[in-house]
């Protein structure tokens, strides 16, 4: 009996997955005026194994089934066990750095909206990101809290993404920090460099932070750090939460 509700529960879970996936409309709707070659065939895939497991209820191939659930059963569980101990192993080796993705998701949605900037570090914050402890000082800057400009003093705004921010790797590791340290033993004078970079701010949200900032900061030299996706654009509201939410979203081509 239990085989046969075993049996029973594959076909419903192919039907139900082949009825919610249904519901999606493709962007590019080329085949019944509603879904994309490459996503029709995905369907046709799905119904094809709800298909054969509704056959497989038939009193001929269940006997045949049923005289070798033994072996089906260990099959199943084998791959279920491998595929749970890769799991593991790649959440706690992270051999393809996977973990990156989950710790750039936490890092944006501890994000604020902006009017201006569309959205800011949180001032103020304190948080750890891929085992690296970040702090945000007043200003929303990942940086130490601002000191007035001293005399003498050769103070450089940087401008940029993750990769002026710091991503991974500690506020002493920065570029930053060892451009300031390079420049004060060349120079023989004081220098300070103020990191404003933000990940994935594109260069306009960088134009911005100059212009909001630069009055307070009062820099000698700008630097721009520049990357190629600096041109993709980063549109308000800012809403990270609805992007990470499946509420009221179609199934993914």
């Amino acid at each position: 009996m239990w085989f046969r509700i075993f049996v029973a529960s594959w076909s419903v879970a192919f039907l139900a997955l082949l009825g919610w996936l249904a519901t999606h409309q493709s962007s590019e709707p080329r085949i019944l005026g509603r879904y994309s070659s490459g996503y029709s065939t995905l369907l046709l895939g799905i119904a094809a194994l709800a298909t054969v497991s509704l056959l497989a209820q038939r009193p001929f191939l269940y006997r045949r089934l049923h005289a070798l659930r033994r072996e089906i059963i260990l099959t199943l569980s084998s791959i279920l066990i491998s595929l749970i101990t890769v799991e593991v192993a790649i959440r706690m080796l992270d051999p393809l750095g996977v973990s990156y993705f989950q710790e750039a998701s936490r890092y944006h949605l501890d994000k604020l909206p902006d009017p201006f900037l569309v959205y800011k570090h949180a001032p103020g914050l304190q948080q750890t990101y891929q085992g690296v402890r970040v702090s945000i000082n007043e200003l929303g800057l990942r940086d130490h809290n601002l000191v007035k400009k001293q005399d003498g003093e050769l103070r450089i705004l940087l401008l940029g993404d993750s990769v002026t921010f710091g991503w991974g790797v500690p506020i002493e590791a920065t570029f930053g920090r060892k451009l300031e340290s390079a420049l004060a033993l060349q120079r023989g004078r004081t220098v300070r460099t103020v990191n404003t970079g933000v990940g994935s701010y594109n260069t306009v949200q960088e134009y911005t932070v100059l212009r909001t900032y630069a009055d307070i900061i009062e820099p000698d030299v700008v630097v721009l750090l520049y990357v190629n996706n600096d041109i993709e654009p980063n549109d308000p509201p800012f809403d990270p939460w609805s992007q990470v939410s499946l509420q009221g979203k179609s199934p993914p081509r």
